[in-house]
This record gives C-alpha cells, structure tokens and sequence, in this order.
C-alpha cells in the first residue's frame, strides 16, 4: 500500500500525472509511473514504444522487490542517452549496479546529496563508484532532472539531424 500513497502525495503536489504502473502501460511524456509494491518493474520496447513490464519476485531475481538495479538496467537499454536516473536518500547499494548500465549507455545519473540525505547509503555508493553526473541537495534535483531532459532533447535533435 506504500507504493499506492507514494504516488498519490507526488501526484498532489506536482503537476503530472501518478500513478503505479501497469503490465504493458505505454511510457509518456508528463507521466510517471511508480513501481508497484512487490514488483519489479522493467521497461522493454514494442513496436518501437517503451513499454511497463511487471515481474514478480522469483529466484532470478531475490532482491529488494522492487529494485531498482532491474528497473535502470532495464530502462537503459531502452531509453540510451534520453535516460535520467535519480538517486535520493535510501539504505544500501541498490540503484549502484542500475547506474552502471545508465552511464554506459549514455544516459545521466543524479545523486542527492550526503547534507540533504536522511540515509546516505544509496546515493553515496554511486557517487563513491564515479557514476553520477551531477550530486546536489534535495531542492535542487527538480532543477538538475530539467536540464538532463534539456541536454538529452538537444542531444536526440542532433542525432536525428546527422
């Protein structure tokens, strides 16, 4: 039921759409979509499309239930270089593994701060590891996500023009 709330309290403070996502939703723009409790969420591509893939735990896959690590290597195969990871306080070294994939398939990685961190586990293990782009407090990661979409909308236009 946590992930459920989550994305109600974001959904009622920003101005985008959330929700948990569903087997097979189509990824879109102004959309985000959250995990689902005991779930690991994937992204593969149909037809050209990114599309919400949902796993349940098995013996592949006996970590945290959702992990991240699946959710970013996955999603950077994907989505490249249109990828932005975001990596905010938590407890342990999920998401460092997940990193891994983003930065090698050119997407950006950014940490929130130890000063701003509650636990400083999760993002400290990446930025200890060399993967982030871009470490900042709390307060600022809106800022840092509109300028990594930004750089990555100007880097697409590029690409399509060669």
């Amino acid at each position: 039921s946590f992930t459920t709330f989550f994305a109600e309290r974001l959904e009622a403070r920003y101005s985008l759409v959330v929700q948990e996502a569903r087997d097979g939703e189509a990824i879109e723009s102004g959309k985000v979509l959250v995990a689902p409790g005991g779930l690991h969420l994937m992204l593969e591509e149909r037809d050209g499309d990114p599309v919400a893939m949902l796993l349940p735990r098995n013996e592949r896959h006996r970590t945290a239930c959702p992990s991240i690590d699946f959710a970013m290597t996955s999603m950077a195969s994907v989505l490249r270089r249109r990828l932005v990871a975001v990596v905010l306080t938590g407890m342990g070294r999920d998401g460092e593994a997940g990193c891994v994939a983003v930065r090698r398939y050119g997407g950006t990685v950014i940490c929130q701060d130890r000063e701003t961190s509650m636990i400083f586990g999760m993002p400290g293990a990446v930025i200890a590891a060399g993967l982030s782009n871009e470490v900042v407090p709390v307060d600022a990661v809106a800022g840092a996500i509109e300028r990594a979409v930004e750089r990555a909308i100007e880097g697409a236009s590029v690409d399509a023009g060669r």
